[in-house]
């Protein structure tokens, strides 16, 4: 079984080209860092791996200095969401329906308001 988790820098991604597709990211902070995972086989999904992994590396990424961190699944994987939300991420309510196909959602420990 393989997956793989990683996490990116919105800064990076805060340039016209992508700003014009995705203007959402201009209303995040430079410092923010996003976060993409796949629990690999799907003899994993609903059984807490996701979430488990997630929260992990959240620690982690916490523990080096990060304070803002989103995660971004389609909006209507709500398999994902769910497995998100377990792991401490919540909706960012001033972006719903403002992120295109993507649920922009925040880890609750943001220190940042978005």
């Amino acid at each position: 079984v393989t997956g793989y988790i990683q996490y990116w820098f919105i800064s990076h991604h805060q340039n016209e080209s992508w700003v014009d597709d995705h203007p959402w990211l201009a209303l995040l902070p430079e410092d923010a860092i996003g976060v993409d995972l796949s629990i690999g086989s799907e003899i994993m999904i609903s059984k807490g791996v996701g979430s488990m992994v997630l929260a992990t590396f959240v620690e982690r990424l916490k523990a080096l200095g990060y304070e803002t961190i989103i995660i971004d699944p389609d909006a209507s994987n709500n398999r994902a969401i769910r497995a998100y939300e377990k792991a401490g991420f919540r909706v960012i309510e001033e972006l719903k329906n403002k992120t295109g196909d993507v649920l922009l959602m925040a880890h609750q420990g943001a220190t940042h308001r978005i």
